[in-house]
């Protein structure tokens, strides 16, 4: 998968246009971040099949609606699947979505700024899908073990340079 190839849609979701390594050759994060283009019609069975990789997806899944209005009920399924989601408009119905004046300029940002921090953001992505439905108890357990790995990484990325 090359990292021009940023956006997808359902469908190639469906297909597994998410579903290659993670890591490149020499263990280098591949394409951390997709765009899923939520603008197309779609039917309910490649929604939820959509939905099902998004669930087992190691990258962060990010939908663009660039409409205005309700989702339609078949982008339930993905909808909840994928990470979040950056709208033109979004209701108290769509916890899951982020209403941006300007959608695409906040995906390039959001983009940006997942290039510049790769392992924090996958760490993140990882907790919020992890911890969703898990008591508090248990979720502040998962978001403490994922807080310790970028001090952990660090110093023994420190630790490693000064031998």
């Amino acid at each position: 998968m090359g990292s021009d190839n940023l956006t997808i849609t359902p469908q190639a979701l469906a297909d597994g246009a998410a579903d290659a390594p993670l890591l490149s050759e020499g263990a280098a994060v591949d394409v951390p971040i997709l765009t899923v283009d939520l603008d197309g019609d779609v039917d309910a069975v490649t929604c939820a099949r959509a939905g099902e990789r998004a669930w087992a997806s190691d990258r962060l899944l990010v939908g663009l609606r660039r409409g205005r209005g309700e989702p339609s009920p078949a982008l339930w399924d993905l909808l909840s699947a994928l990470d979040t989601t950056i709208a033109a408009q979004s209701s108290p119905a769509e916890r899951f979505s982020v209403a941006a004046h300007d959608p695409e300029a906040a995906i390039g940002d959001l983009h940006a700024a997942v290039r510049q921090n790769v392992h924090s953001s996958l760490v993140l992505g990882q907790v919020l899908k992890l911890s969703e439905h898990l008591p508090v108890p248990a979720a502040i357990d998962v978001e403490s073990l994922a807080y310790s790995c970028p001090a952990g990484s660090t110093s023994i990325h420190r630790r490693s340079r000064t031998r």
